[in-house]
């Protein structure tokens, strides 16, 4: 008995001491014990519990059912919680509920068939459960919801996750992604490296290695850069070892580096090459050629084109003029707008005669009329060849070579024409006097000495000529030399501005009025549609008559008939500026021209005066005076350097001479007081 009671007393003490509630009911459900545990769980004292029905814990939807669980139980046999367990609501004291797990014993005492629950709180279990919950779904929320592209990769590099936002851009159903592999949906010029950079990456099994490619994905009717980032990722039992991807987007950004190298590569109007893309695909194209051609190309006066019609329609020509090349040179050929109008083409040639062929045919093209909206416009080509390897093999040099073959004067009427060495200094002196001609012009270094123009049947000086003259240093530059070079080089018109501005201060600043001073104007400055508006203003701003200047043009300007000169001759003469043909009789064989042509005065050239005393040349000079007179010309001699000369011209009819016989130029200054 002794013995018995001790257990029962370590029974008892192990129920108080046990942290779950441990309650038994006999089989009518009512509570036979309560220990201090299921005190606590419940909020009753085992006084208010024992021998009321166990139904008091449970919620009332359950209460109805669970006597009869126990009768079903007696009757059939059948345990539905015993020894199974299950998740139930309990019911404390202040009616709150709470969730819990039942683990239900029986016993057969001397009392009847006991029942025996133990119930375990899962309140904190169950919190604890929901705030996983919703961690999880809150992480995959934010997986889910990333803008940027997800995804998992197994061990064969399939897919084996991705979020919506790698679903949405690859743009196919989850179903046919997952499980593929990823280098497959990569254009299949780069699944091999795909693949191997994978493989690479897993092989090193570094998870602080991160693996970059920019990879063309293939979608649906088209293709998209990805910019993915790819991690190994620990090893786990269930996934093993997977590589994770962040993916973006970069299309538009790959686009616009394309855009951007191509632009840096690529003349901006034309879509030719410019000088360096051109350098860089001529080291590759060079491999296996050694004897190739480069063509500089320049179209004549095209920046009046520009005055004239506007740049817009100047860039529609300068389109227009690469589009055409473009279709007419071999396949095997680069070409390149450099500036402004020029081209240059590198092309494969056997001999000189081949390019100069392709030269021509060139120029045949080029010059057939552009048909620009309502306007059609004609142009004039030069094409400059340099040769390799006779000339030499470096591209750059070989380019400096053809436009130097362009600039020179010999042959100038040529419209092909080969670089020849002994031209080089020439070019060379060229480029010396365009630069510091520039820096002269700004740094008004340029002077304007006068020539008079005397009556030849008394002496008396009728007006000036205004010749400019450059000193640099000790060293005098001749107007011969730095005057076509402002031409070729397109300061014509600078030029030209500049001495008018200083004759016109001059002659603003003179106490005594003086006769008309003659100022040149050069070729591509006459042309110019704005040279009417310039003057006139000029007039007005110093103050001065129409019939204080001169303006003398030479007769290509004329020959040219280009409308613009025609107009600003019609123009000049109606506001009373008369207009001189310089150097008549150089050049032009024809006389027709004039006919028509709104002049005032014929400049016999030096060279014919200078002939004077030989009998051809005073017959030619004879012609010369009678055809003036017969058009209504007046005529100026030019370089009269004796009586003789003087007085022969004065024979025949010339009312005004000009040369060192009559007076040198001297400097302006010292002829305006």
């Amino acid at each position: 008995m002794s013995s018995e009671t001790d257990l029962n007393k370590l029974y008892g003490a192990l129920v108080e001491a046990a942290v779950d509630g441990i309650i038994s009911i006999n089989h009518h459900g009512i509570v036979q014990s309560f220990n201090h545990a299921a005190e606590l769980l419940f909020g009753y004292s085992r006084h208010e519990v024992i021998g009321k029905n166990i139904t008091l814990l449970m919620p009332a939807q359950q209460v109805a059912e669970h006597d009869q669980y126990i009768q079903n139980y007696l009757n059939e046999g059948k345990a539905r919680i015993i020894g199974i367990g299950r998740d139930v609501v309990g019911v404390r004291k202040d009616g709150t509920s709470f969730p819990m797990h039942l683990s239900v014993g029986e016993a057969e005492t001397e009392q009847g068939h006991m029942f025996i629950g133990v119930c375990h709180d899962l309140t904190a279990h169950r919190k604890l459960l929901l705030q996983l919950a919703r961690a999880e779904k809150r992480f995959k929320d934010i997986v889910q919801n990333q803008k940027e592209m997800i995804c998992r990769l197994d061990v064969e590099s399939r897919l084996s996750f991705l979020n919506n936002s790698a679903i949405r851009h690859l743009k196919q159903d989850e179903s046919i992604l997952i499980g593929s592999l990823f280098a497959e949906l990569v254009t299949e010029d780069q699944r091999a490296y795909v693949a191997h950079c994978l493989s690479n990456l897993r092989a090193k099994g570094d998870p602080n290695n991160e693996l970059v490619l920019v990879v063309d994905m293939q979608l649906p009717n088209e293709i998209a850069s990805i910019e993915w980032h790819f991690k190994v990722m620990p090893n786990t039992e269930e996934f093993g070892e997977e590589i994770q991807g962040f993916g973006m987007d970069v299309t538009e950004r790959e686009a616009a580096l394309k855009r951007a190298q191509y632009l840096q590569d690529h003349d901006q109007l034309t879509g030719l090459f410019n000088r360096h893309a051109m350098q860089s695909a001529f080291t590759t194209w060079q491999r296996d050629r050694t004897l190739f051609s480069v063509l500089y190309i320049d179209c004549n006066h095209f920046g009046l084109i520009n005055q004239k019609y506007g740049h817009e329609t100047g860039d529609q020509l300068l389109i227009a003029i690469g589009q055409r090349l473009h279709r007419h040179l071999p396949g095997d050929c680069l070409l390149a707008r450099l500036s402004g109008d020029d081209f240059v083409v590198v092309v494969p040639a056997q001999s000189m005669t081949d390019t100069a062929s392709l030269a021509s045919g060139l120029i045949r093209e080029l010059e057939q009329p552009f048909e620009l909206k309502s306007i059609t416009l004609d142009i004039r080509v030069r094409v400059g060849i340099a040769h390799a390897p006779d000339d030499s093999e470096e591209l750059e040099e070989l380019i400096r070579m053809a436009e130097s073959a362009i600039m020179t004067r010999n042959n100038s009427d040529l419209p092909v024409r080969f670089y020849n060495p002994n031209q080089q200094a020439k070019m060379t002196r060229f480029l010396d006097i365009e630069e510091r001609l520039r820096l002269a012009l700004q740094e008004d270094k340029i002077d304007i000495h006068l020539q008079p123009k005397v009556a030849l049947r008394n002496d008396q000086v009728v007006g000036y000529e205004a010749l400019a003259r450059w000193q640099e240093g000790e060293f005098a530059i001749s107007p011969a030399e730095f005057i076509p070079v402002a031409e070729a080089c397109g300061l014509g018109r600078d030029f030209d501005r500049y001495v008018i501005k200083k004759v016109f201060a001059a002659l603003a600043r003179s106490k005594t009025p003086l006769p008309p001073v003659a100022i040149n104007i050069t070729a591509q400055h006459f042309g110019h549609p704005n040279l009417f508006e310039f003057i006139h203003e000029a007039l007005q701003e110093f103050e001065l008559p129409a019939s204080a200047i001169v303006l003398e043009i030479t007769e290509g300007v004329l020959v040219d008939r280009v409308p613009t000169t025609l107009e600003n001759i019609t123009n000049l003469r109606a506001s009373g500026i008369k207009i001189h043909i310089d150097d008549f009789g150089t050049g032009y064989s024809s006389l027709g021209y004039l006919m028509d042509l709104p002049i005032d005065v014929i400049k016999i050239d030096k060279i014919f005066v200078d002939r004077l005393e030989e009998e051809r040349g005073r017959h030619l000079v004879e012609g010369i005076i009678a055809m003036a007179k017969a058009m209504d010309f007046e005529v100026i001699a030019e370089g009269i350097e004796t009586a003789i000369q003087k007085d022969l011209l004065k024979a025949m009819g010339c009312c005004v001479g000009q040369g060192y016989f009559h007076g040198k130029p001297q400097p302006m200054f010292s002829v305006i007081m």
